[in-house]
């Protein structure tokens, strides 16, 4: 069975690495509305803290550790997340 969410657990650092790759796009605006319906919302930010490729990969370890909590492997989960959390500069 597998234990409830707890301060510093993998669950908590993939909720604050989700925030954190949210706050790299741009907001959406009106003004958007009249884009491509696939690109709308896409764009990364230019104060961007990492670039397209990056995301891409954070986005994977992220799914990645998301799959390993839910199985309940913990140790494997922080140690996927260790590059992503350097990346976003979240703790």
């Amino acid at each position: 069975m597998t234990e409830p969410a707890k301060a510093g657990s993998c669950a908590e650092d993939i909720s604050r690495l989700n925030a954190a790759m949210k706050d790299q796009y741009e907001p959406f605006s009106w003004s958007n509305m009249f884009y491509c319906a696939v690109a709308r919302g896409s764009e990364l930010r230019k104060d961007a803290l990492v670039s397209r490729t990056q995301m891409k990969a954070i986005a994977s370890d992220v799914t990645w550790a998301t799959r390993l909590e839910r199985i309940g492997e913990e140790q494997d989960c922080k140690a996927k997340l260790v590059t992503a959390k350097r990346l976003l500069k979240t703790n």
